[in-house]
């Protein structure tokens, strides 16, 4: 009887000790491989500016229960779609994003952005991914009044240059 209560002790103590605790922080998640420790608070925007972009795109979650990814909310001018399973998602945006978090357990990894794209899980499932974006700056055109002030600069240029 006593060989049978050890057998069961050391097969509790090994699976206890196989098992991760949960995550509690930025650095547990850090040690795991994440960008960091999950808060919950806010919505896509709250989410990507805290990510380090300007702006959320999309937010997908994952159902647990029909095994696939549903749109949770979308901003206009954007197309975006996110299929695959707990382990592993595919991507796609028009236009193109800046980045993409997701969420697993109570961490987060960041992932470049673009117009397609692929997650695979580090350690927990993934149970949600959004989509973020960087406001743009506009380059300046090069504009008509631009055109003619170079024009009359090349002129007086070649006037003086032929007059020396």
């Amino acid at each position: 009887m006593k060989k049978v209560i050890f057998l069961i002790s050391v097969f509790v103590l090994l699976t206890i000790s196989v098992v991760a605790p949960a995550p509690e922080n930025d650095q547990d998640c850090q040690n795991l491989g994440y960008d960091g420790y999950w808060t919950g608070q806010g919505g896509i925007d709250a989410e990507c500016i805290k990510a380090g972009y300007d702006f959320g795109v999309a937010k997908w979650e994952y159902n647990e229960i029909d095994k696939i990814f549903e749109k949770e909310s979308e901003i206009s001018g954007f197309s975006t779609y996110v299929n695959g399973s707990d382990s592993y998602a595919g991507w796609t945006s028009n236009p193109g994003i800046s980045g993409v978090i997701s969420k697993e357990g109570k961490c987060y990894q960041i992932l470049s952005g673009g117009t397609t794209g692929s997650i695979e899980k580090l350690y927990f499932g993934i149970s949600h991914v959004t989509l973020c974006k960087d406001t743009e700056e506009d380059i300046p055109e090069f504009n008509g009044f631009s055109a003619v002030f170079l024009s009359v600069a090349a002129l007086v240029f070649v006037v003086f240059r032929k007059s020396k």
